[in-house]
């Protein structure tokens, strides 16, 4: 599932809107395969005052057993001081679709999982929801850190630093050309079907 808010004021862009028809159509042959054990890993990024209000932009990938199987690609809602409070937005406003997913799992199998794991590549907003302390500018922001910190606590997740060239969700916070734009792909574990000849 893919989300995207692109919109004009009279409504969703239609250039937009066709431009996604046809890259849904050019990629119908694709599949996801199993990669991994059964877990939900999850990407989190932001790209630090983007838009023309300032306000920050977040990119999430959520995959299970190495699928995925949900992405976004949205404008965050507050403005943000800093890129560790962009990047704190970008975690806190989707730890309760993580935890969604891991729910479902469970009752699809009707047996525990491993704990999420969601991967941020601010080493700084890590240290933040996971050994608390630091300074918050406003109260809805302080709220975001004790909620992230709070999940952590109660091991219904578990937040992790990754590298950033290992963040899969980046493609998702800015354009992409080239070879970053390959990675960014192939980071996503999407695949074409093999071709056969038919014989056994």
């Amino acid at each position: 599932m893919y989300k995207s808010e692109r919109t004009h004021e009279g409504g969703p862009n239609k250039t937009d809107e066709t431009s996604w028809i046809s890259s849904l159509n050019s990629s119908i042959k694709y599949h996801l395969v199993p990669t991994q054990p059964l877990n939900v890993i999850s990407y989190f990024d932001a790209a630090f005052a983007t838009h023309d209000d300032s306000k920050s932009h977040s990119g999430v990938t959520i995959f299970v057993a190495g699928m995925l199987v949900y992405a976004s690609s949205k404008k965050q809602k507050c403005v943000a001081k800093s890129p560790t409070e962009s990047e704190l937005v970008a975690l806190t406003e989707n730890i309760g679709l993580v935890e969604l997913f891991e729910e479902f799992i469970t009752l699809l199998i009707k047996d525990k999982i491993t704990t999420p794991i969601m991967y941020q590549d601010s080493s700084s907003e890590v240290t933040l929801v996971t050994h608390g302390g630091g300074v918050t500018r406003t109260r809805h922001l302080k709220n975001h850190m004790h909620l992230a910190k709070e999940a952590v606590d109660m091991v219904h997740l578990v937040i992790k630093h990754c590298k950033a060239e290992l963040m899969i969700a980046d493609g998702l916070t800015k354009p992409l050309d080239g070879s970053d734009f390959t990675k960014f792909i192939q980071g996503l574990n999407i695949f074409k079907p093999q071709k056969t000849t038919g014989e056994r």
